[in-house]
């Protein structure tokens, strides 16, 4: 396989990029000039570098390559990178599907377990979707939404493409902050919603996503689950992994939801003052009262699909952030 890899420098890709390297593929990796290379230390790689939104540099990346792996893009939950989101997921990936077909490359795309799930009910969510809406209250949702929509669009045409879409992903490598908030933050009190999450190991992803190119079907949609857990397991185990004695305490939605308007209205409150922690407002607050919970039946019959345990995968993320002085030493 010749491989391009979008977004090989970040959490994903460069788990991917290992991965592709580990079986022997002909990698090559495309960041933007601005993108640290420190998840890909002592590894020597051909680097392409552009930008999602310039479709001249994805078309030169994707030239002579038989595969992309699309790992790249924005996640953020602030709304003033409503803009943002739209310029770099949504054309990101009009631009990414156009140069894969014009290429004849085959496209394995990587989106979000956000655009199927999140429910006020405790329900798993499949290829279907949930029949509430409130995830969009999301501006990342809709964007990986939209996305999606134009991949499609493109496999109507002619492209060659299967579509992923994890839960959270959880290991070592996580510079941008995406789920290090939750190890890193050392909280004093924690305030425990209803609603949950769906976890997964980020290197079983990683192996998905090749799995995916050997034998996914053109213009397959996957959910790539790993456990679902409530809020206050979640909390738990995150207590427990950290050595933290931080109280956890039942709010409910209601009062919850109120406090994010109350954010909204105050200013956004920034939780984390390290790269990207995200800011709690009145969407966050809306969002982490919900069960954001997977069902990878589809992936698990047709992939082989069988993620590992969260908490071994936490523990390694929390010793990569120790090791970088983004997260207190143990007590």
């Amino acid at each position: 396989m010749r491989a391009l890899v979008l977004g090989a420098s970040g959490f994903l890709g460069s788990h991917v990029t290992r991965a592709l390297l580990a079986a022997g593929h002909d990698v090559q990796g495309f960041r933007r000039e601005a993108s640290q290379l420190d998840n890909l230390r002592g590894i020597e790689l051909p680097w392409w570098t552009g930008d999602l939104r310039d479709p001249d540099s994805l078309r030169r990346a994707i030239a002579g390559r038989d595969t992309v792996f699309c790992a790249a893009g924005l996640l953020s939950l602030r709304p003033r990178d409503k803009e943002r989101l739209h310029e770099t997921n949504v054309i990101g990936a009009r631009n990414v599907a156009q140069a894969c077909l014009e290429a004849h490359a085959r496209l394995v795309w990587t989106g979000s377990a956000a655009v199927y799930a999140g429910s006020p009910r405790l329900e798993p969510a499949d290829e279907l979707g949930v029949s509430s809406g409130e995830r969009f209250s999301l501006d990342y949702a809709t964007s990986i939404a939209l996305a999606e929509a134009e991949v499609l669009r493109a496999v109507a045409r002619g492209l060659d493409a299967v579509l992923l879409h994890p839960g959270l992903l959880v290991g070592p490598g996580d510079l941008r902050f995406h789920s290090s908030w939750l190890l890193a933050g050392g909280f004093r009190l924690l305030l425990c919603p209803p609603g949950g999450m769906n976890v997964v190991p980020v290197e079983d992803v990683a192996r998905a996503l090749l799995v995916a190119h050997a034998r996914a079907r053109t213009g397959s949609i996957y959910l790539l689950g790993g456990e679902n857990l409530t809020n206050r397991a979640l909390l738990e185990l995150v207590r427990d992994v950290t050595g933290s004695s931080a109280p956890i305490v039942a709010i409910p939605r209601g009062g919850y939801r109120k406090l994010g308007e109350i954010a909204s209205v105050l200013g956004a409150v920034r939780l984390i003052d390290h790269r990207d922690g995200f800011e709690f407002d009145a969407a966050v607050g809306r969002a982490a009262t919900l069960y954001w919970f997977v069902s990878s039946k589809k992936a698990e019959a047709e992939l082989g699909w069988k993620p590992g345990p969260i908490r071994p995968a936490l523990e390694a993320q929390l010793a990569w952030l120790r090791r970088r002085g983004l997260a207190p030493a143990p007590a």
